[in-house]
């Protein structure tokens, strides 16, 4: 399987609604402008606020990489870049299609804190 060209975050969010509001593109009251994403704007790489993505947020945190990529469109080929347990717990996985950022960029931003990986 090709590798998919992918934007990885992993980390922490306290539900599902609270990552999406982060991740929604804002507009301009008046011409409807978009102005990216608050998530995008902190991560400086306005193009996520437009890429097709995936997220899944657990209810509890896990290590395992297995467990958080469950269920996402191309988790097979995503998995290969994790290693089998991830160095800290987490709840929630952003996957940004089309995208490639370097590894490591760190951003918080209204209760989400997430890490570009792989």
């Amino acid at each position: 399987m090709k590798r998919p060209v992918a934007s990885i975050w992993v980390g922490t969010a306290p539900d599902e609604a609270s990552l999406e509001e982060v991740l929604l593109a804002d507009t301009t009251a008046c011409d409807g402008d978009e102005l990216g994403s608050a998530f995008s704007r902190a991560a400086n790489v306005p193009s996520l606020a437009s890429a097709v993505r995936e997220i899944r947020v657990l209810e509890s945190p896990t290590r395992s990489a297995r467990e958080l990529l469950g269920g996402l469109s191309y988790a097979v080929a995503l998995g290969e870049r994790f290693p089998e347990f991830l160095d800290a717990p987490c709840t929630a996985i952003v996957v940004f299609y089309g995208v490639e950022v370097n590894e490591g960029q760190r951003v918080t931003v209204g209760g989400v804190a997430l890490r570009s990986f792989g």
